[in-house]
């Protein structure tokens, strides 16, 4: 019980909430030199972020501690009265906020997208072993691929691509840069990347996300929202 009183402290939050923001602003800041994906990858998908040789917790590291201490404050030292139901309510909005953002983060599927110009494909290979294949249930037809190089220099500053998105007998036309991803069906696709072959040919390389928790975000929002509601009409009734 000793445990459980010092991981449900409020203290803990107070910690962990600025530093968190701090490293939100960081990846935040981040995303204009190395654009979204990377400034996720390395800022809000890790549990340790590396400040020059010294290790911080990471994004991941500090949600899951926070979720622990909400979710054992929640359960086993809140006053379960029918007049505090919608601060409960506000609080458990606030715990589904944080454990869909955890099983985003730790469950997502991460793939890459390598199209030519004029090609179409909605085959892609997993990121990290790139033999496992995944079907996505649109196609995309990339149009153009664009990049913009430092001045004096063949390294590039930055990178989109114009595609075409096809589902079924509906399409439309999108573009994709570098801190503007395309978000459809539960997919994010980012710009990450580009090769080029030796005769001198690019293909854009996408990064394909699937994002299992997109639904709790919707339903941590509504939670949140009724229990604030409610703990207001209540408050106003006893006024």
């Amino acid at each position: 019980m000793k445990t459980l009183r010092l991981l449900a402290h409020p203290k803990i939050a107070f910690f962990v909430v600025p530093f968190l923001m701090i490293v939100l602003v960081a990846g935040t800041i981040a995303q204009r030199f190395v654009g979204l994906y990377e400034a996720q990858k390395h800022f809000f998908f890790s549990f340790v972020v590396w400040l020059g040789p010294l290790p911080l917790p990471g994004t991941l590291s500090l949600l899951a501690l926070l979720l622990a201490s909400l979710l054992c404050k929640f359960i086993f030292f809140s006053p379960w009265q029918w007049r505090r139901a919608g601060v409960h309510l506000a609080h458990l909005g606030v715990l589904i906020l944080l454990f869909g953002g955890l099983i985003t983060l730790i469950d997502k599927q991460e793939s890459n997208l390598i199209l030519f110009e004029k090609q179409t494909g909605s085959a892609t290979l997993d990121a990290n072993d790139n033999k496992t294949e995944y079907t996505l249930p649109f196609a995309v037809t990339l149009v153009k691929f664009t990049k913009t190089l430092y001045p004096g220099t063949d390294k590039a500053k930055a990178y989109s691509s114009d595609v075409v998105v096809k589902d079924g007998a509906v399409s439309w036309p999108a573009h994709i840069a570098m801190n503007e991803p395309l978000r459809y069906k539960g997919y994010t696709l980012f710009q990450s990347s580009f090769i080029k072959t030796t005769n001198g040919k690019e293909a854009t390389v996408l990064t394909v996300v699937k994002n299992r928790g997109w639904l709790f975000p919707y339903l941590g929002t509504i939670v949140l929202s009724f229990g604030l509601l409610l703990h207001c009409l209540r408050r106003e009734k006893r006024a």
